[in-house]
This record gives C-alpha cells, sequence and structure tokens, in this order.
C-alpha cells in the first residue's frame, strides 16, 4: 500500500486566481490549484529543483467579492502631452519615453474559512520524510497562494492508502479526474518545465466533486477519499 502524508489545515482567507479570466472581475478557484500546493511544500522543504509528486486536494470555503483596486495601463508615448497626463495619473519615465497608469475598480473574489484535506505523494520514497519535517517544523511561516494568506497546520500523518476503492460519501468538496459525476470542471496547473527559458505549464483537466456525493474512490487507512492527480 501507497505512503502518502496527511495534512489538515485551515486558511482565512485565500485567493486562487483564475489566469484566463480578464476584464474588471478577478475569480479565484475554490480550492488551491495542484501547483499551489506542490509550490507550498518546495518552499518548506527548500527545494530548489522540482520533486515530482501527486496531491489530492479536498475542502471548503465561502467564496465572496470585495471592490478592490488594481494599476491598469501600460500605455505609452514619447512625451507627456496634456491628453495622456489626463488619461492617467500615474506615469513612469524611462530612456525611451513614458508609460501611463490608471488605478480601476476590480471586483475580486476570494475564500474565507478555507478548511483542507491534503494529500502528498512523493513520487522518490525518500522524500516522504523530507516533506513530513518540512510540514511540522516549517522553516517559515506557511503561505498557501498569495504570501498574506497564512496557513494554519493543525495536523500531518503518514497515513496508507488502500488498494481497491470503495463507495463513500464525501464530507469535502474534491478535486478529482473522474468525469463520470456531475460537477464544475476546470483546467489547472500542476507543475511546469522550461522550454527555450520560458515555463511552460502541465495542466490537468479535474472536475469540482460536491460535498455529500456519493463517489467510487480510493480511501485512506482514515477512511478519507483521496483523488491523487
Amino acid at each position: 500500500m501507497k505512503e502518502t502524508i496527511l495534512v489538515s489545515a485551515y486558511a482565512e482567507t485565500a485567493q486562487f486566481k483564475i489566469p484566463s479570466w480578464v476584464g474588471t472581475y478577478e475569480r479565484t478557484y475554490p480550492l488551491p490549484p495542484l501547483s499551489t500546493v506542490i509550490g507550498m511544500v518546495h518552499n518548506l522543504c527548500e527545494w530548489k529543483e522540482y520533486h515530482p509528486m501527486d496531491v489530492s486536494v479536498c475542502g471548503k470555503g465561502y467564496i465572496t467579492t470585495a471592490i478592490e483596486k488594481r494599476w491598469k495601463g501600460g500605455m505609452r508615448a514619447k512625451t507627456e502631452t496634456k491628453d495622456f497626463k489626463a488619461r492617467f495619473p500615474l506615469r513612469v519615465q524611462d530612456e525611451s519615453g513614458f508609460s501611463g497608469w490608471v488605478s480601476v475598480p476590480v471586483n475580486s473574489e476570494f475564500l474565507n474559512d478555507l478548511e483542507l484535506r491534503l494529500h502528498i505523494y512523493p513520487h522518490n520514497s525518500e522524500d516522504l520524510e523530507i516533506i513530513y519535517k518540512g510540514l511540522t517544523n516549517p522553516p517559515i511561516f506557511p503561505s498557501l497562494g498569495r504570501y498574506g494568506d497564512l496557513l494554519r497546520i493543525d495536523d500531518v500523518k503518514v497515513v496508507r492508502l488502500n488498494e481497491e476503492p470503495k463507495k463513500t460519501m464525501l464530507d469535502l468538496n474534491a478535486y478529482s479526474q473522474n468525469f463520470s459525476g456531475s460537477g464544475t470542471r476546470f483546467k489547472i496547473h500542476k507543475n511546469y518545465e522550461i522550454v527555450k527559458n520560458k515555463r511552460v505549464f502541465v495542466d490537468k483537466n479535474v472536475i469540482l466533486l460536491s460535498a455529500d456525493t456519493e463517489v467510487e474512490a480510493v480511501t485512506d487507512n482514515c477512511g478519507n477519499p483521496v483523488f491523487l492527480i
């Protein structure tokens, strides 16, 4: 049976922006993307190179919206004309001219009272102990997503996964790659590769399963459903 790390955590606020969304409405994923969890693990383990792993993300939070200010612009001009000054109250000069910026209101979604249950399965079994130590004795205060959204880690334990899936009732929302059920579908980042000095993300198609849904899933020895991706 696979050994994996089970993490119970809580964040008072969080935001995981959907990158493809444009305009004056910022949407958030309802749960952290795989890449966000994997990035946090790497930070806490102080790894500078990528360590392959699969993660399962279950949780629940409450989406609220607030109006926030964002700087928008970058319009270029060689000189500061009267019209340019009127359009852009903030102007930045460089050797080739000026760039203009304006503050605009944006409806921004974020999560409140985010409860999380994470399973982390490193491909290299030797990483298991390193990840456990990084989560139980973090070198920096853990954060997930935005730097200021601090993560309270309530419990960390090593669990074993049962080999055969069984029917179980979800107590939390969950990302899954089982598309037989109903739910909202997302394309989320997992990791990235460096191609010609640029980050190219590897995306996974997932479905958000809702709590109180009966599913067939692998469980850990604590009875929690696990959806490693």
